[in-house]
């Protein structure tokens, strides 16, 4: 009995050092799965978009596209979140490779822009969007985001969060803001909220206990159109188009001592967990929110 869970051990030991731990080194195999299944996943994300974001959109000759006024920058802030998010994703991924730690952030960034440059380009060819230099701005300045606090702090002080919760407004012009949810959550701005999280614990720990730091979130609503809300359809013009400031609070994953639990919290070092909020609403007002989703 005693050799069975001995060789049982030994195995489960061996498969954990040789595919799970970080490499000491630069490891071929690990090299090679990250690149072809980055690649792999990339071409599965752009096939969703394309039935999600572009539709039956026709296909023209590329060309740019001014958009720095439009959605109140609320899309400026979800390229700044998703590119955040991969350069975080591939710099775990490239450590796991065995890569130091400059040249896991070099390759985490590069990736990272990339990536969403990549579906910037495809923006150009289609005649409803067009690619916008604001938004590729915006990819570099969340790849960046992240790389800096590396470099200089060896971890992350103010992270960057996002979360969602079903508009009313999508009703009102699904073929724009969507038809279902998985629409509605790229593509409904009315119900996004970006958040940056501080965790400064030679701030906060005095204050707060480790494992609790403070939001600031970015969201907007009445957003019915890019520019205005004239041009949305008949009716929609009288709908006021309204920035949100919300202060929350939010879980910090890194201060969980417990590995196991850690690792299962892992999502929430990018997804804000629901807590109470203040919300600012530059239309009507401030109103406190017992949970914020």
């Amino acid at each position: 009995m005693n050799v069975g869970k001995n060789g049982f051990a030994n195995r489960f030991f061996f498969i954990y050092k040789r595919w799970i731990a970080k490499a000491a080194c630069p490891h071929t195999h690990r090299i090679i799965i990250l690149l072809c299944g980055s690649h792999l996943i990339y071409v599965l994300i752009f096939a969703i978009l394309f039935q999600v974001w572009y539709g039956q959109d026709n296909i023209t000759t590329f060309h740019w596209f001014d958009d720095r006024a439009e959605w109140l920058l609320m899309d400026k802030f979800g390229h700044f979140y998703v590119s955040y998010l991969s350069c975080s994703i591939f710099y775990s991924l490239w450590l796991w490779a065995g890569l130091n730690k400059n040249t896991s952030l070099i390759f985490a960034a590069f990736m990272a822009i990339e990536y969403q440059c990549g579906y910037e380009i495809a923006d150009g060819f289609y005649a409803g969007y067009g690619a916008s230099a604001y938004d590729i701005c915006a990819n570099i300045a969340g790849a960046l985001a992240y790389v800096i606090q590396i470099l200089l702090f060896n971890k992350i002080l103010a992270g960057i969060k996002f979360s969602f919760y079903p508009s009313s407004f999508h009703a009102m012009r699904p073929e724009l803001l969507g038809h279902n949810l998985l629409q509605q959550l790229i593509k409904d701005y009315n119900g996004q909220t970006y958040w940056f999280a501080i965790h400064n614990p030679f701030i906060t720990n005095k204050i707060l206990p480790s494992w609790l730091m403070p939001c600031i979130g970015i969201g907007a609503e009445g957003l019915l159109g890019g520019h205005d809300n004239v041009g949305a359809g008949q009716g929609f013009a009288h709908i006021a188009r309204c920035r949100k400031i919300i202060f929350s609070f939010d879980i910090c994953v890194d201060a969980i001592t417990n590995k196991t639990i850690k690792n299962a919290l892992w999502i929430f070092r990018y997804i804000k967990v629901p807590m109470p909020a203040v919300v600012i609403n530059f239309c009507t007002g401030i109103k406190l929110h017992y949970i914020y989703l």
